[in-house]
């Protein structure tokens, strides 16, 4: 096969036009942020994921005539399940947190830009705005993206390779290199919970668990606030990080005890679930055709990735 033939067969690439769309999404979230920045920040991020994240992939799909209750796994799960989803997110979210501090971040500054901050206690109506979009909108429009339509586009991929590139890409789609190591821990996280469950919701309890709970720390305990550090005596800061690496531990023990307990019921519940409900179990050598005899394919499914290739090289622009 000649590299025209692997051409041609790239234009019919599901994958390729995924990976595409992705790019798309990514341009148009960055470009539509710097059109506007004198928006209300709020209102902005309102938009940017209904109509860059959430109406995309549903045009994508309608297009492409596929189904989205198989696509995006919108399968009903107990709300027991969904329950344990909440919980093992919110008792990992100190871990997430420290990931991120230990690499110099400030991963709830982002909440003091909101509206120009929060002066005093807000009001009911100003905790329900910021409910509905810093935890129910992204809880939706980011997994119906990454849980949603990437899980399903790379679920013939190995499954080392799955997990890999759907994290990374919903950490660096957060376009703050100070918080990307916790959203990948996250997306992990989300990825096992759909796979194990078969359902994007228990994907979606967790994510509006995450931000729910940082919101919560923003609102009403200050969050992280870089200037009240320095006021701090040193042996403060220290007996407090040795304080909050116990809790940390404490907290990972205790999700972890949940999951076990979350894995169990999700295979007892799926003992007759589909293979479109978790990730194929093919090794690289397989997916690249064995010994890479044919290297018409390899080529089409190097070419399949040229978007997100496209994506990394242009992302420290898109920051």
């Amino acid at each position: 096969m000649k590299l025209l033939d692997a051409g041609d067969s790239l234009k019919g690439s599901r994958l390729f036009q995924m990976n595409l769309l992705f790019l798309v999404i990514a341009l148009l979230s960055t470009l539509f942020s710097r059109l506007l920045p004198d928006m209300n920040p709020v209102h902005r991020l309102v938009l940017s994921e209904y109509l860059f994240l959430l109406l995309p992939v549903w045009g994508f799909l309608y297009l492409r005539k596929e189904n989205p209750f198989i696509v995006l796994r919108l399968k009903p799960i107990s709300w027991e399940l969904l329950v344990y989803s909440g919980l093992i997110v919110s008792l990992l979210y100190p871990l997430f947190a420290l990931s991120n501090l230990l690499l110099g971040s400030r991963s709830l500054d982002w909440i003091y830009g909101i509206g120009g901050g929060v002066d005093g206690s807000p009001g009911w109506a100003q905790i329900l705005l910021f409910v509905f979009a810093l935890c129910i909108t992204p809880a939706i429009c980011e997994e119906v993206v990454f849980r949603g339509l990437l899980m399903d586009g790379y679920k013939d991929l190995p499954r080392f390779l799955s997990l890999s590139f759907i994290s990374i890409f919903f950490g660096m789609m957060h376009f703050n290199a100070d918080n990307t190591i916790g959203p990948i821990l996250l997306s992990i996280v989300l990825l096992r919970m759909v796979e194990l469950s078969g359902s994007i919701f228990s994907a979606i309890i967790g994510h509006f668990s995450y931000n729910l709970l940082g919101l919560w720390i923003a609102l009403f305990t200050g969050g992280i606030d870089g200037e009240r550090w320095k006021h701090i005596p040193e042996s403060d800061l220290r007996m407090g990080f040795l304080i909050g690496i116990v809790f940390v531990g404490i907290s990972t023990f205790c999700a972890i005890r949940l999951w076990g307990i979350y894995r169990s019921k999700c295979r007892t519940m799926r003992r007759t679930a589909t293979s479109n409900d978790q990730f194929e179990q093919i090794s690289i050598e397989d997916y690249f055709g064995g010994e890479l005899e044919n290297k018409a394919i390899s080529i089409v499914q190097i070419l399949e990735f040229s978007p997100i290739i496209v994506f990394f090289l242009f992302y420290g622009t898109l920051l």
